[in-house]
């Protein structure tokens, strides 16, 4: 398995116009109950301001810090609850989407809408599973956390520099990111193997037997977590920085920035499905690596009692160093005869025993029978 073809092959099945269209729909919903408080919060503080239209074109930090100020007793309640009814919908149309995903990596043609729905609605369940499960490989990563952070500070107390205590604070984030990006490719790993191994069905032991495939392929499991990510991050990022060059001062200008916003969320979606694709065939690849190891069951086993080990014949040097040695006279009694030779004999008799007279010709003019 060359691990560029399967990278390769994940991108290209990722990109299919049904499935991230699905991720746009999905977080809709979420994304429209998050933000709906802050638009009317918004409404309240810069509906009168005279110069609203411009401000809200481009919010500079001035205007983002005075209305973090605002954000205090009752007009933080309500963004906070609608954040987490959000967050909560954005799981569920996550977990849905993964199933999409997972009906993609399992069939080798693309897939038109109603097969789509179907496959994501079949792994939906597992997908609501594997989030309570995946608490595992968060907490896991957690605990490195907190052990990075505890490390950070106690070298912040002893260092006699300013630049040792940044240096170790630095060290601890970067811990801390690779510990969060190795949690999400085990949950990744774990997910993938509902395609691999379609006769695993407990999300709990999905987690572990992920975890197993990582420490198997390291090197593999981080290239392809590296390059998906990096580059739907890169294409996103592009896109991003690019909407934030259009001034929305008409209709027509958010339109185009909602649009590219949009076409972001995309490429972070096909990031994330050729993630979960390579990963299926990456457990796939190494579920047959395996099973090629493993003894087969028509392999010939070896007799219970072995034959008696046979002798090489001896060599004429051999046998003309054992000595002199006679040559026994063939069997001529008639037994032993060949059955050609008795026939031939036979045959000889019985024409010996005939009458040479009775086939003589008859004499001239005798009359005698033709």
């Amino acid at each position: 398995m060359i691990t560029p073809g399967l990278l390769r092959r994940s991108l290209a099945r990722a990109a299919q116009w049904r499935l991230l269209l699905l991720q746009l729909i999905l977080l809709a919903v979420p994304a429209w109950i998050a933000v709906q408080p802050w638009a009317d919060f918004l409404q309240r503080q810069l509906g009168y301001f005279p110069r609203a239209a411009s401000a809200t074109a481009r919010l500079a930090p001035r205007e983002l810090l005075d209305l973090a100020m605002q954000l205090s007793g009752p007009e933080i309640s309500a963004p906070q609850h609608a954040a987490l009814t959000g967050l909560f919908f954005s799981l569920v149309a996550g977990a849905l989407f993964a199933g999409a995903v997972l009906a993609v990596a399992k069939s080798d043609e693309p897939l038109r809408s109603r097969p789509l729905l179907e496959g994501a609605a079949t792994h939906f369940g597992r997908m609501l599973r594997m989030l309570c499960a995946g608490l595992i490989p968060l907490a896991v990563a957690g605990a490195g956390i907190l052990l990075a952070g505890k490390w950070s500070s106690g070298v912040g107390e002893r260092a006699l520099t300013e630049e040792a205590a940044v240096h170790a604070s630095h060290i601890a984030a970067l811990v801390g990111a690779l510990l969060l990006f190795v949690a999400i490719l085990w949950l990744d790993a774990a997910r993938a193997l509902f395609v691999a191994q379609p006769q695993r069905r407990s999300a709990f032991f999905a987690v572990f037997a992920g975890g197993w495939l990582l420490l198997r392929r390291p090197l593999r499991a981080l290239a392809i977590g590296l390059l998906t990510m990096a580059l739907s991050v890169l294409l996103a990022g592009g896109a991003m920085a690019l909407r934030q060059q259009i001034v929305q001062r008409s209709s027509g200008r958010i339109l185009l920035a909602l649009l590219i916003s949009e076409i972001a969320l995309a490429l972070f979606a096909w990031g994330r499905a050729a993630r979960l694709i390579a990963f299926v065939e990456l457990a796939r690849a190494d579920g047959l690596a395996r099973l090629r190891m493993q003894p087969s069951a028509f392999e010939m086993a070896p007799p219970r009692t072995s034959p008696p080990p046979v002798t090489a014949p001896a060599t004429v040097q051999a046998m003309l160093a054992s000595g002199p040695f006679e040559m026994s006279a063939p069997d001529r009694s008639p037994v032993a005869a060949l059955p050609i030779v008795e026939a031939q004999q036979t045959f000889a008799q019985q024409v010996a025993a005939l009458d040479p007279g009775e086939y003589d010709a008859p004499a001239a003019g005798t009359g005698g029978a033709p």
